[in-house]
């Protein structure tokens, strides 16, 4: 996970922000509030924007707004077309938008993975069916993420480069992780996609 900021019209508010991610003695003039764009309120990208809100508010008094959004890739939308100030996405997510230079790195906060959490077969002598590999999945049923969202930008790239998002190979479920774990509890789908750091709850 990355936090970025515009680099077209970098805002007062934004550069106030990266300032404060470093405390400073003497900073005494800083525009407010900067606008954060996160993830869902269920979140670990929400959270983590609440936890740097308020690690602002108390060391360099800054106030920052954190807005709930769909994700990586609807935080990239908003900080393109300047809605907000500064977002946190997924490296892979903001790649082209890197290159192309319209978005600026102001800090690496996590080392983010991509999971791939399937059910396990109820029967130890049926454990090949227990999908190990991507083209294990055809056929069966995977939890993609919400549009909008880092976590089906990445499904969506890891299911083209395998082949496997042709009609009919595999079917898919527009539910945000948190939905996308009770459905894979109750059996209704096979697998689910998660981007994030070990460990992360």
């Amino acid at each position: 996970m990355v936090l970025f900021l515009r680099s077209l019209s970098i805002s007062k508010k934004a550069v106030a922000f990266a300032i404060a991610l470093v405390p400073l003695a003497g900073c005494s003039s800083i525009p407010t509030p900067v606008k954060l764009s996160t993830g869902s309120s269920t979140g670990y990208y929400y959270r983590l924007g609440q936890a740097i809100a308020a690690s602002a508010g108390e060391t360099v008094s800054l106030d920052v707004d954190v807005q709930e959004t769909k994700g990586s890739l609807d935080n990239l939308e908003q900080l393109l077309q300047g809605d907000i100030d500064l977002a946190l996405m997924q490296l892979d997510v903001a790649e082209a938008s890197m290159k192309a230079g319209d978005v600026k790195a102001i800090a690496v906060l996590a080392q983010e993975h991509i999971h791939l959490i399937s059910r396990q077969s109820d029967s130890s002598a049926n454990s090949a069916t227990t999908p190990t590999t991507l083209t294990d999945l055809k056929g069966k049923t995977l939890a993609i993420g919400i549009p909008g969202s880092g976590i089906r930008f990445t499904a969506e790239q890891l299911l083209q480069a395998s082949r496997l998002d042709a009609p009919g190979v595999i079917q898919t479920n527009d539910v945000g992780f948190s939905d996308a774990l009770d459905l894979l509890s109750q059996g209704q789908v096979d697998a689910a996609f998660y981007v994030g750091r070990l460990g992360a709850n």
